[in-house]
């Protein structure tokens, strides 16, 4: 099975509204959940309204090759943002952003149960039971996704990926 791809591409047309919302930092990475031709470069942006949270992220992404902190306050950051989002460029822009939450988690739920199971029972400090009732939700931390799984009072976060490979 082929790594599930969840966020939307990033278009210029959401630059103005995230400057209205104050969301005026973006930290850039590379985007890894895609297999890539040669000539065709995958980044991911998340957005932040905060310049610590943005530094935080990308403390995390720094060693990352085009990972950087791009403030749409600077002109010359504004600038080579527009660049990279061009059609002729060789960049490919994905915004951390789930389009549809809702249906992104039913589809997960549906095709990667069988993945939760297997995952657990090698990795989890619980002994589940087949009937056993998980709850789960999916969240973006640092561009990466993760799962948070719930069994009774206890609760543990994996990254996705290696739920998909489980």
């Amino acid at each position: 099975m082929k790594q599930l791809q969840p966020f939307q591409l990033f278009l210029a047309a959401y630059i103005p509204r995230l400057i209205v919302l104050n969301k005026f930092f973006l930290v850039s990475q590379p985007y890894h959940r895609l297999a890539t031709s040669a000539n065709e470069i995958p980044i991911l942006l998340t957005e932040y309204d905060d310049i610590g949270l943005a530094k935080t992220h990308f403390a995390v992404v720094k060693d990352e090759p085009y990972a950087s902190v791009i403030n749409l306050q600077n002109q010359l950051h504004l600038h080579k943002l527009n660049d990279i989002l061009k059609q002729s460029s060789q960049y490919r822009v994905y915004w951390a952003v789930v389009q549809n939450e809702q249906a992104f988690a039913e589809h997960v739920k549906k095709n990667y149960s069988q993945h939760l199971r297997r995952y657990l029972l090698s990795h989890a400090p619980w002994k589940i039971a087949a009937t056993a009732k998980l709850s789960t939700t999916l969240q973006v931390i640092f561009g990466e996704l993760f799962v948070t799984i719930k069994y009774k009072q206890d609760q543990l976060r994996v990254k996705f990926s290696e739920i998909e490979n489980a």
